[in-house]
């Protein structure tokens, strides 16, 4: 199992300037269940995909967005993608 933490950032709107809205949180998807916030942004390095994916949607509520980076083209071949059954929550 990995154990590597997971990079995890919840963000406001930074369009608006709210650069005092993001915080970042080092750890794994686990690190996020006392946090209150309206959006979450999972890394394209998260690993396991699966995992954290299956752990975020137990602990997140409908109301929270949940934003994910994946790669395309030739990133692709060298990283993990997140597939359509990482995100039905």
């Amino acid at each position: 199992m990995e154990s590597a933490p997971v990079d995890i950032i919840i963000t406001g709107n930074l369009q608006l300037g709210l650069n005092n809205d993001i915080e970042i949180v080092v750890g794994d998807e686990n690190s996020i269940k006392d946090l209150n916030h309206g959006i979450l942004k999972i890394a394209a390095l998260a690993e396991p995909k699966e995992r954290v994916f299956s752990n975020v949607w137990e602990i997140v509520d409908e109301k929270m967005s949940v934003l994910y980076r994946t790669y395309t083209g030739m990133r692709a071949i060298l990283y993990s993608l997140v597939v359509e059954k990482d995100t039905c929550g």
